[in-house]
């Protein structure tokens, strides 16, 4: 005879402790699923608090070209200032060398 020990279990009982095993794995599972998400979840929160606080340092496009179409135009009329200002320049130190001859003429012949 072999010295085995043999035991003698109800099928009902095998069965439920079967159930139950594979329930708790499951269970386990289900909470290493449910805490895994959860983890990912906040990730994604933070990531769109970072995009949001990001995005609040930017410009808008519309902002952006009305500002520049302002710009260009103080631009255009610094520009503008600058070659009437050359030009008034030019004429004054024109008639000024034509002051300064007509003088040293008057007063030098």
């Amino acid at each position: 005879m072999h010295n085995s020990v043999h035991y003698n279990v109800p099928l009902r009982q095998y069965l439920e402790k079967i159930i139950e095993l594979r329930f708790d794995s499951i269970d386990k599972n289900t909470i290493l699923a449910r805490n895994t998400m959860e983890g990912r979840l906040e990730k994604l929160n933070e990531l769109r608090s970072d995009v949001e606080r990001d995005r609040s340092e930017f410009v808008r496009r519309d902002v952006h070209g009305r500002d520049m179409e302002a710009l260009n135009a103080r631009l255009g009329q610094l520009e503008n200032f600058r070659a009437k200002s050359i030009g008034v320049a030019t004429v004054l130190v024109l008639f000024s060398g034509t002051v300064g001859a007509v003088v040293a003429r008057a007063f030098g012949a």
